[in-house]
């Protein structure tokens, strides 16, 4: 009895420090939109360093959305075809490789692609998120689940902003110039990580 017993606690050991898949999608969005709103504050900066107008910035900050508009649709229809897992890893990895690529820019059209690459693969993350919400929840608890998945979003665009001030203040110092705009390149490379 005692051997039946231990080899069922031992089964069911890893599926109780498992954490519920509602809180793991809320973090999923929590870091994904935290390290989305790191690179808010330095995109302009960036931009114009390269010799950006005014024009030209809001263009850089809105072709995010504009791909994002355009195709959360498309990833949403391939998270119901291929799978929630693979749409999300998907996005993840595109908003890493999106922000990575922002970091090493050396041209505001390299800042434009990099733009548009976390828009277009990046926008697979939340609807394959909230997608997942509808499969993991009762349709009593969906509205909970959903507000979950919110409330993650915009915490993680309240701290992101934070955390890449609190990096790029903790070492500013007296930097001008080059070594500046590299500083300023640091809130990407973190979030992409």
């Amino acid at each position: 009895m005692r051997r039946a017993t231990a080899r069922h606690l031992r089964r069911a050991a890893p599926d109780m420090r498992r954490p519920p898949p509602l809180v793991v999608l809320a973090f999923i969005a929590l870091f994904a939109m935290t390290a989305f709103g790191m690179t808010l504050p330095t995109l302009a900066y960036l931009a114009q360093d390269f010799g950006a107008s005014d024009v030209q910035v809001g263009l850089l900050a809105a072709c995010y959305h504009a791909m994002q508009l355009l195709l959360a649709p498309v990833w949403g229809g391939a998270s119901d075809r291929f799978g929630r897992r693979p749409i999300l890893l998907l996005g993840l990895v595109g908003y890493a490789a999106a922000f990575f690529l922002s970091s090493l820019a050396g041209s505001l059209g390299a800042l434009f692609a990099a733009q548009l690459l976390a828009g277009a693969i990046g926008s697979a993350t939340l609807p394959g998120v909230r997608a997942s919400v509808g499969d993991v929840t009762t349709l009593e608890k969906r509205g909970r689940g959903m507000g979950l998945i919110g409330a993650a979003i915009g915490l993680g665009f309240v701290l992101g902003p934070g955390l890449a001030f609190g990096l790029i203040h903790s070492r500013q110092g007296d930097l001008v110039g080059a070594s500046l705009v590299e500083l300023h390149r640091l809130p990407f490379r973190v979030a992409s990580g």
